[in-house]
């Protein structure tokens, strides 16, 4: 993609808003067509065939067949906190950003 660290993180940011704010399926997934509205601005304007969201991360498929690519943003090792940002196509993988990412506090009332 050849994009700017800051462009990067603020792609991290709109998939993490996007895990917050799925309602995910029994399967813990949610599967979006990329023209879906609730799609994040940043998402949407890189055109997805379509993004799946689960509780560890988003895959953002972009194209179709030999032509099409694909963004995920994803945690290996949730323990560690470590997420990356990695693009793919052809068989060609490469981390484009990592951050760690502490997952919010539970809010247990009267604690």
């Amino acid at each position: 993609m050849g994009r700017s660290q800051v462009y990067y993180a603020q792609l991290a940011g709109a998939c993490n808003s996007l895990i917050a704010q799925s309602r995910m399926g029994a399967n813990g997934e949610l599967r979006l067509p990329g023209t879906n509205e609730t799609l994040p601005p940043l998402i949407r304007d890189l055109h997805p065939a379509n993004v799946l969201v689960k509780t560890n991360g988003v895959l953002i498929r972009i194209g179709e067949g030999r032509g099409g690519y694909g963004i995920t943003w994803y945690s290996e090792d949730t323990a560690a906190g470590l997420w990356q940002l990695e693009t793919f196509a052809e068989g060609t993988r490469r981390v484009v950003f990592s951050s760690p990412i502490r997952p919010p506090k539970l809010y247990v009332p009267g604690k």
